[in-house]
């Protein structure tokens, strides 16, 4: 733990809204670590149960724990932001409430920062699939490749973590707090904030490590009101977080057919998922709305420049799904998106290993 007066190496912001029957787990195994130059600050986001009190309960007197409340809830973001303006240590991460991590997640994150100074440390982390009676029904290790990267390196990186998912997370990263100044997460969504907080700090880092653990359990659960309803947003912010990516590559000199293969892979799967959405019978879309938003997604100049290139190297079910995409064909897209809709219903667990290995 750190001296009084001085910073700790690590400041983990977690915060808490509804997550009085997990948190104590979570906090539980921050704690345990076998590494204390670390504070732990609980933002209480005016959580209606009783996710504060079990927090404190699981903290006991632990000095490295303090608390900040919100008199009105402000979503995630808000909540890390104020997790942000409180934060005293020379890195910041943001574990969350519901989730745990490993006996490593800390002693590899402060052994990168020893051995090489960076700006962002980037772990791995562990998928926890968990059925609805709460039996972990299978896991699933993101690890990537170590690195000390430096200069453009940082740039070419991206691209490949963001591959493998690792640049969306915020979970499995420390964020040199001097380099975040006045970023902040975007308030008022609740689709993909972490992606763009990170992609603003890949922008501004010059050093960063990735360490090869993936000591962070991020714990999935089912939740069918999230995936498999419209979310007028959803789209919209997922077209965004593409364009943001393939404009972050663009500036770094790393445009070219791979790229946009690539690329345009997550487009493809993020344009499936919103039409599995548009075709839900819950949909606020009529018939007409469904056929007119498809039509202006393939009309998209973004569409026309990555698509027709994006082939998946080891997915053949993304690649047929890419193939109806780029006959351009509305009605052949929708009835692609109400069979994937279909086949998510009738089985789930075996569809979550399909996305797996998209």
């Amino acid at each position: 733990m750190a001296a009084a007066g001085e910073r700790p190496l690590f400041s983990l912001v977690m915060c808490l809204y509804g997550v009085e029957a997990t948190v104590a787990r979570a906090v539980t195994a921050v704690l345990a670590q076998p590494f204390d130059d670390f504070e732990l600050v609980l933002v209480d986001d005016a959580s209606p149960d009783g996710s504060l009190d079990a927090a404190l309960a699981a903290a006991g007197d632990d000095p490295r724990v303090r608390v900040v409340r919100h008199g009105e809830n402000r979503g995630l973001s808000g909540a890390r932001n104020t997790g942000l303006e409180a934060a005293r240590g020379c890195y910041v991460a943001f574990p969350d409430p519901d989730d745990t991590v490993g006996r490593d997640f800390l002693p590899a994150a402060a052994d990168a920062v020893a051995a090489f100074d960076p700006d962002i440390v980037v772990e791995g982390l562990t998928e926890v699939y968990e059925r609805a009676d709460g039996a972990v029904e299978r896991e699933r290790p993101i690890v990537p490749d170590g690195a000390r990267l430096e200069g453009p390196a940082v740039a070419r990186a991206v691209l490949p973590l963001e591959v493998k998912t690792l640049v969306g997370y915020v979970n499995c990263k420390f964020f040199r707090m001097n380099l975040v100044g006045d970023l902040r997460f975007e308030e008022g969504t609740s689709l993909s904030e972490d992606f763009f907080f990170s992609i603003e700090m890949f922008e501004r880092a010059r050093r960063v490590a990735v360490v090869p653990c993936a000591a962070y359990r991020y714990f999935k659960r089912p939740s069918g009101s999230l995936t498999s309803r419209w979310d007028d947003t959803y789209y919209d912010i997922h077209r965004r977080r593409v364009a943001r990516l393939y404009r972050y590559l663009c500036e770094h000199g790393l445009d070219g057919t791979e790229t946009r293969r690539l690329v345009g892979v997550l487009y493809g799967r993020y344009i499936v998922s919103a039409l599995m959405r548009a075709c839900d019978p819950r949909s606020s879309l009529d018939a007409a709305g469904r056929r007119d938003w498809v039509s202006q997604v393939f009309s998209d100049p973004l569409f026309d420049r990555l698509v027709p290139v994006a082939y998946s190297d080891e997915s053949l079910a993304t690649n047929a799904a890419l193939s109806v995409l780029r006959t351009r064909d509305v009605g052949l897209a929708l009835a692609l998106g109400h069979a994937v809709g279909v086949a998510r219903g009738a089985a789930s667990g075996a569809f979550g290993r399909i996305q797996q290995k998209r």
